[in-house]
């Protein structure tokens, strides 16, 4: 979990007593509005929703849902793009959506009305029953629970949230006993899920009855909030997002139920939320105008405990304070921000739990657009910038010097470690160890050793992960958060690319592919001249792989190992190489043009399982155009190649050009080369750190002249 950043303030407006009681919510719909309302808020529906368009479109996301609520009684509802990936159903304001962090605004206005009403006092001891589950010199109170300011550990050893065998409360903080404080309470801030499972403990013991019954008795029923609970409905999966990665492109995520459902597990709608939160900009009265939640107690909730609040944190700038709450669960990234001054709330929802900056954009443009609405200005939409899908491939990579090896016991250690549901990456920057979760959870950790202790982070100093290690002295796993993640393989140990049988005999398929030709395009009108890279630049050197044996196939496709560009393409290749010479590294190229028979032999060698890795020779490849080419980096003055986070032709996680993992050094050599690359032209494969296709690619026909009649070889 995360919490957002801040957002600029326009303007404020005090609401009137009268205008508070005037609220209602409209009828579902793609873009819901009540026609009574002036077209100002109108322009602010259709403001967020190009930027959520945007926004999907940019990180590859099927749905967003919004909500925009003012005090006056202004709301507005949206829903763009679908479901899920790969169905038609068009998202709906009316879609059950997990909410992770919000959860925790949940139970502490849950708390607050039982604060208001006695049960409970924020700075009052725990009740004995539960101060009991706790470890030795847990003295905390609700306020330092709520507020993250309890110096407990991130997860309970039982019922943790990244389980998803559903415990119950008393079970889950009853296993905290077993584990150490990491601060002394109040001392700092450092987020705790484990911190909000006691304090939902502690209001099911002042309020006799589970949590589920207390949420629905205290939220949910009296804010009409019919479609929030903690539990799987019928047609829930429908809405499923997609989930955490390291690296490359988003995977379905689990709809399963998650363990610690106070601190994660809530679903509910943007209709719901629009309740939830038009109830705290109009100051604790409910949809019909009704005082729901003593004033009193509700200040409570936003009065500065050390920068962060009761289920909210405060963001005070030179433009003013507003209130905000975010965070991430598979599958699912939602930001809600609260003006007080202006008595205006939004919340955004995205189904893909990478898009945490993305829903937090969203949200801040929909906070800007409907500030100017509620004071009366003219809205006027952001400038959006960039292109859709472009991701990390934009920007130029500055490279100051080449980084220090690690030591052998931090590369040992690195690696990317799963349990089918939470996933840990060990990386190394500056010879330190780094931790990071497909969250983003980044912490820097000592290594004592086999265990490491964060030293940086957000959740404080002090997690411990343990490393786990198999008779050959070689780390098989780490137990962390109660967990035991293993140790994902990810490439081959041989350190050559992976291999894979042909499906026939390639004699047989080179025979068919001869045989056959190309598809006919049209309006591929460039000028064709295959110049070869060897007689362009004498110090860029070949290693064609797919002129021996080693290769994914393990036999050779060309008969002789050469390389070949359209022109302004090796122009631009030498000119990266003389631009790298200075810093001691030249191109190692393992392939160019490549003639359309040898895609046909890829594709027809290749099982059902192995085809996505390789062209379609129904559409042709930019390498069959002479606009593409496979390259690493090789060290001048030895003659050996430079060590990169994966090797050529890997088709696993470490390919991606943005992987996170491997050692410093190797992607300070990844990024100088993209870099070089970028900044003649050519564009990095989204899936393949070597691949660079160069820009007008598809001016190009798809060519299929063999290497044998492009002029004699070098």
């Amino acid at each position: 979990m995360c919490f957002g950043r801040g957002v600029r303030r326009r303007s404020r407006w005090a609401a009137t007593a009268g205008a508070l009681a005037a609220a209602c919510l409209p009828p579902s719909s793609t873009v819901a509005a009540q026609p009574s309302r002036d077209a100002a808020w109108d322009a602010v529906a259709a403001g967020v929703e190009r930027v959520a368009t945007y926004e999907r479109g940019a990180t590859g996301t099927a749905g967003s849902w919004w909500a925009v609520v003012d005090a006056r009684g202004i709301v507005r509802l949206g829903a763009g793009g679908r479901r899920a990936r790969g169905t038609d159903r068009a998202a709906t304001t009316d879609d059950r959506l997990r909410v992770g962090a919000v959860t925790q605004t949940v139970t502490a206005l849950a708390v607050l009305r039982l604060v208001a009403r006695g049960q409970l006092d924020l700075d009052a001891p725990l009740a004995a029953n539960v101060r009991r589950a706790l470890p030795t010199g847990a003295n905390v109170t609700l306020r330092q629970l709520l507020s993250h300011r309890a110096g407990l550990v991130q997860e309970s050893p039982v019922g943790h949230s990244f389980d998803t065998t559903v415990v119950s409360l008393e079970r889950a903080v009853a296993s905290m006993r077993t584990t150490r404080m990491l601060a002394s309470p109040g001392a700092n801030v450092a987020y705790s899920n484990a911190g909000v499972a006691v304090a939902a403990r502690a209001l099911e013991v002042a309020a006799g009855i589970a949590y589920d019954a207390v949420a629905e008795r205290e939220l949910f029923g009296p804010l009409a909030m019919r479609s929030s609970d903690f539990a799987e409905r019928p047609g829930d999966a429908e809405t499923i997002g997609e989930g955490w990665t390291i690296a490359g492109p988003p995977e379905p995520a689990s709809h399963a139920l998650l363990g610690l459902r106070p601190a994660v597990g809530l679903r509910t709608t943007v209709r719901d939320l629009a309740r939830m939160l038009l109830a705290l900009v109009r100051g604790g009265r409910d949809t019909a105008g009704a005082a729901w939640l003593d004033p009193t107690a509700l200040a409570q909730m936003t009065m500065p405990s050390g920068g962060v609040e009761l289920g909210l944190r405060a963001i005070v700038d030179g433009t003013g304070r507003r209130l905000e709450q975010s965070g991430v669960v598979p599958g699912f990234a939602a930001h809600l921000i609260i003006d007080p001054g202006d008595s205006v709330g939004v919340v955004v929802v995205l189904n893909n739990s990478a898009g945490a900056a993305a829903v937090e954009r969203i949200a801040r443009e929909a906070l800007r657009l409907a500030r100017d609405a509620h004071a009366g200005h003219a809205v006027v939409a952001g400038v959006i910038g960039g292109e859709p899908g472009n991701g990390a491939a934009s920007a130029a990579v500055v490279i100051a010097g080449r980084p220090a090896l690690p030591s052998a016991a931090i590369a040992s250690l690195l690696g990317l470690y799963e349990n089918g549901l939470m996933a840990l990456l060990i990386g190394e920057r500056d010879g330190r160890v780094w931790l990071t979760t497909p969250d983003r959870w980044i912490a820097d950790a000592a290594l004592a050793g086999d265990t490491l202790r964060t030293t940086v982070g957000p959740h404080g100093r002090g997690e411990t992960f343990v490393a786990e290690r198999d008779m050959r002295g070689r780390v098989v796993a780490v137990h962390a958060w109660g967990l035991r993640l293993v140790r994902r393989r990810l490439g081959p140990e041989s350190g050559n690319q992976l291999r894979v049988s042909p499906v026939r005999p390639l004699a047989a398929l080179r025979r068919e592919a001869l045989a056959a030709a190309p598809p006919v395009e049209t309006g591929r009108d460039a000028p064709v001249e295959l110049v070869e890279l060897s007689r362009l630049d004498s110090t860029i050197r070949l290693e064609v792989r797919y002129a021996t044996s080693n290769n994914l196939y393990g036999a050779p496709f060309y008969t002789q190992a050469r390389a070949f560009l359209q022109r302004p393409a090796a122009e631009a290749l030498a000119r990266v190489s003389a631009a790298l010479r200075p810093l001691g590294v030249g191109l190692l190229v393992h392939d160019g043009y490549r003639p359309w028979y040898v895609t046909r032999m890829f594709w027809d060698a290749a099982a059902p399982s192995v085809k996505p890795f390789v062209a379609d020779p129904g559409k042709g490849s930019k390498h069959n155009r002479g606009a593409a080419v496979d390259l690493a980096l090789y060290d001048l003055a030895s003659g050996a190649t430079v060590p990169m986070p994966s090797t050529y032709d890997e088709t696993t996680l470490r390919a991606y050009p943005d992987w996170p993992g491997g050692t410093s050094r190797e992607r300070w050599a990844r990024d100088l080369l993209r870099a070089a690359m970028e900044r003649e032209g050519f564009t990095v494969y989204d899936y393949e750190w070597w691949h660079f296709d160069y820009a007008g690619w598809a001016r190009w026909p798809l060519l299929n002249t063999p290497f044998e009649r492009l002029g004699a070889a070098r």
